[in-house]
């Protein structure tokens, strides 16, 4: 494993765009195929929209945090957030309504990673929050 790139984030909406940059160039730079990187973008705004959410919810002034790093053969991207956490089964309203927008974030996230794991506890403080893990294979010719 190489070391961790690491940005923090004050909680609001304008950093999605800032937090999309940074993992996109990062994947780009671990060499994730080409035609991956999309999914990477479109992850990391869904991951980092929804802990902008949950630290809305409850007002918390922590940063969120976006991590990468290479393991194994593969991109891996965190996101962290200090809210009051969550239960990936149940959608946040607790029903399914297909005319509802949003609430997609974490099927997406599923659908489009390689792999997709969400943990109770921050990176910030494993006491309190949520982080997503996502990876991605990269490119074996690299």
């Amino acid at each position: 494993m190489t070391g961790w790139v690491t940005l923090r984030l004050p909680s609001a909406a304008y950093v999605v765009g800032i937090a999309r940059s940074m993992a996109v160039a990062a994947a780009a730079s671990a060499q994730v195929p080409e035609d991956r990187i999309d999914d990477v973008r479109t992850c990391t705004s869904e991951a980092v929209t929804n802990a902008v959410q949950a630290h809305r919810r409850i007002e918390v002034t922590l940063p969120i945090v976006v991590r990468t790093t290479t393991d194994g053969g593969r991109f891996v991207l965190e996101v962290g957030d200090s809210g009051p956490g969550l239960d990936p089964q149940v959608p946040p309203n607790g029903t399914v309504d297909a005319l509802r927008e949003g609430g997609y974030g974490i099927p997406v996230m599923r659908a489009l990673a390689d792999s997709f794991d969400i943990a109770s506890g921050g990176i910030l403080d494993a006491g309190v929050g949520t982080t997503v893990r996502m990876t991605y294979r990269l490119d074996p010719a690299a």
